[in-house]
């Protein structure tokens, strides 16, 4: 598959040099035994190879099975890896690529958007969709809204396109407003007149601008060009990473933060991958 870089990119989101960078950064810690025990067994894949697995698992969310076959490995081997590598990936490579904006960063996004020029961000909430739970959490995790078990996911993205806030694992049946004050996002402290454009399910405040703060019909219609840019970046998210975008999360409900959080990270570090190739291509035409 390495052969072929366009191949290896659409598995994993990464081409072969920058899959390299990140076996390089966490290999170690990959390497070292599991549940804190003081032996290093031996491993029938390289530590590539394992970095790579868990990569296509949250890029295709294929089935474990199909994962396994693929590597020549059992089923089990690569269930311990995936729950092995996502917290030292998210702890490594996600989180550092979802970084909230400084103040000087949020100053410098004044001005995005000529019609709401004090719009520093988008905030919108998605679901990810869960298998049903048993006993009594399965009330607790039902959406009327939406039909179906989910796990509410609060997001937002700066003027650039980027993820810059995640907060995920919300029981379904919360309105995003009420998820929306469980968050960082409602008690943060913003330059002065800077605000966050949201829809009508967040409570319009000092942090937040949603339609019911706006007069005009015109005015309205840009708002809801400006707001809907989130909606296309979460779609973007979960096209291109499956294992927040498939229709039903077949692991444990427990892990979906970290699930969410690295398919975040790697979403921003694959844009600006890609961004790099296109300014590359360009300058040696």
């Amino acid at each position: 598959m390495e052969t072929n870089w366009r191949d290896f990119y659409w598995m994993t989101g990464e081409t072969p040099a920058s899959m390299q960078q990140i076996v390089n950064r966490i290999g170690h810690e990959v390497e070292q035994p599991r549940n804190g025990g003081q032996q290093i067994r031996p491993h029938k894949l390289t530590t590539r190879n394992r970095i790579m697995a868990f990569v296509m698992w949250m890029r295709k969310y294929g089935t474990l099975s199909t994962i396994s076959e693929r590597f020549g490995v059992s089923f089990y081997t690569i269930m311990r890896d995936v729950e092995h590598i996502l917290p030292i990936y998210n702890r490594r490579i996600s989180r550092p690529m979802i970084r909230w904006p400084t103040d000087q960063e949020f100053r410098n996004f004044r001005g995005s958007y000529p019609e709401f020029p004090n719009v520093v961000g988008i905030v919108d909430g998605t679901p990810h969709w869960i298998n049903r739970p048993r006993g009594p959490l399965q009330r607790m995790y039902y959406s009327g809204y939406r039909h179906g078990h989910v796990a509410n996911w609060i997001v937002m993205v700066d003027p650039n396109g980027d993820f810059r806030y995640s907060r995920s694992g919300f029981m379904g049946h919360l309105h995003d407003s009420r998820c929306y004050r469980y968050t960082r996002l409602s008690t943060a402290r913003l330059p002065r007149g800077l605000q966050f454009a949201g829809d009508t399910a967040f409570p319009q405040g000092r942090n937040m601008l949603t339609v019911a703060g706006i007069q005009g019909r015109r005015r309205r219609r840009a708002f809801k060009r400006v707001r809907v840019g989130v909606e296309h970046r979460i779609g973007h998210l979960k096209g291109s990473y499956k294992a927040v975008g498939h229709r039903r999360f077949r692991h444990r409900r427990e892990i979906i933060p970290m699930v969410d959080t690295g398919c975040m990270g790697a979403f921003n570090r694959k844009s600006h991958l890609a961004e790099g190739l296109r300014l590359a291509a360009i300058f040696n035409m």
